[in-house]
């Protein structure tokens, strides 16, 4: 039975409270803050190897709206190579 997409049951557990706390355990803030990071850090690469050169990119938070922005290098895209511009920053 599978519980979570990475945690299966075992036989060790002897009842799914033991099960339960070891899975509320596992998602404390800390290690949920790492995941997060994690996840950015892919999403970052993807768009790497998808040949974006990104120089920065910023998350702002201000009470419930959420405010990213990617600053790329558009030296290295072809449309940049046409229109002439070194830098530029999508919101």
């Amino acid at each position: 039975m599978k519980v979570k997409d990475d945690v299966v049951m075992l036989d060790i557990f002897g009842n799914d409270a033991e099960l339960l706390a070891l899975l509320k355990e596992r998602e404390t803030p800390n290690l949920l803050r790492k995941e997060m990071e994690l996840k950015l850090v892919q999403v970052v690469e993807e768009y790497q190897a998808l040949g974006l050169d990104i120089v920065d990119v910023s998350i702002d938070m201000n009470g419930s709206l959420i405010d990213a922005s990617v600053t790329i290098n558009e030296t290295t895209n072809t449309q940049a190579e046409t229109s002439g511009t070194e830098n530029s920053k999508a919101e």
